[in-house]
């Protein structure tokens, strides 16, 4: 009966470690999404001649769909990523700096955030 009992305590500590890999892995894995969308949208902007200020959103799903403006409740737990930029330039023959943020929730519903900040300098 004691075996029993302890061999049921050493399950139940197995069970728990195992959840607690699973749940770091996918944590890992969303920050490493993450990063890839800031990045993609960094050499994105970083290509594009511009001059001006833009602020703009989307938001990514896990199959890697982007919708642009604000999804509706019903289709809104679709998107696990927001990816928000914004594109300042300081002036002619100064460098134009990009800010690209995403933010996405975890399960426990924590929020958790990565932010990319890069200076480019261009001649126009």
């Amino acid at each position: 009966m004691i075996a029993m009992l302890i061999g049921t305590i050493a399950l139940m500590g197995s069970i728990a470690i195992q959840q607690a890999i699973v749940n770091g892995a996918k944590s890992s894995h969303d920050a490493s999404v993450a990063q890839r969308l800031a990045s993609q949208k960094s050499e994105e902007l970083s290509s594009r001649p511009t001059d001006t200020f833009t602020v703009e959103v989307e938001y990514v799903n896990a199959m890697g769909k982007v919708f642009s403006g604000v999804p509706t409740d019903t289709n809104a737990t679709n998107y696990r990523w927001r990816r928000q930029w914004k594109v300042a330039n300081l002036g002619v023959g100064m460098p134009y700096n990009i800010t690209v943020v995403v933010v996405w929730m975890n399960d426990s519903g924590d929020g958790k955030t990565i932010r990319l900040d890069v200076e480019r300098r261009k001649a126009w």
